[in-house]
């Protein structure tokens, strides 16, 4: 910690290789696919750097826990600013996610469509509450202390958020994954 704190290279280096692959994945489960994903992976290490003079901790749990944070303020901000922006972008309404399979069936291919739609639609706290418990698996205490939150105000989040969802459920696979997150919790 303390090379970081002084911005040695090789620790620098190390704390990049360390955290990137954490860092693009809570990227993109906050932000879905996003073209600006290695500019924002950028962004997150240059802003743990500059803020290291307010990071207290001094082991390698409170470094990751500080690196969430920071990716999580980050990722709200850039949601932020893609939502100030949306109205100049066209998109295709049937673009999905590289991850979903070309195999999978025109039922699972809406439920994700609806689910990706939900989320964008979505408040900004809300989402990254969400993407953090069921797409991430994180923790609600590790949520709470990644968006500096309260664990009662990630509960209450989560349960609109999957009210809403509710709501929405009128495709068969939703509502069966929505069963499933129900039993979760």
């Amino acid at each position: 910690m303390d090379a970081v704190r002084r911005r040695e290279p090789a620790a620098v280096r190390a704390l990049y290789d360390q955290e990137s692959a954490r860092v693009v994945r809570l990227l993109g489960v906050i932000l879905g696919p996003d073209s600006e994903l290695d500019d924002l992976v950028q962004q997150v290490f240059l802003e743990v750097l500059r803020s290291l003079p307010s990071f207290r901790g001094d082991d390698r749990r409170s470094l990751r826990c500080w690196v969430d944070r920071v990716t999580v303020h980050v990722a709200r901000h850039h949601i932020r600013k893609r939502r100030r922006w949306r109205w100049l972008r066209t998109t295709d309404p049937e673009l999905l996610p590289e991850i979903v399979s070309t195999q999978a069936s025109p039922v699972a291919r809406a439920a994700l469509r609806r689910a990706l739609e939900l989320l964008r639609e979505a408040p900004d706290e809300e989402r990254v509450c969400f993407s953090l418990r069921y797409v991430e698996g994180m923790e609600l205490e590790a949520i709470a202390e990644a968006t500096q939150m309260s664990l009662a105000t990630v509960k209450r989040r989560l349960v609109r958020l999957r009210r809403r969802f509710g709501e929405a459920a009128d495709e068969p696979l939703l509502a069966a994954w929505l069963d499933e997150v129900r039993h979760e919790d």
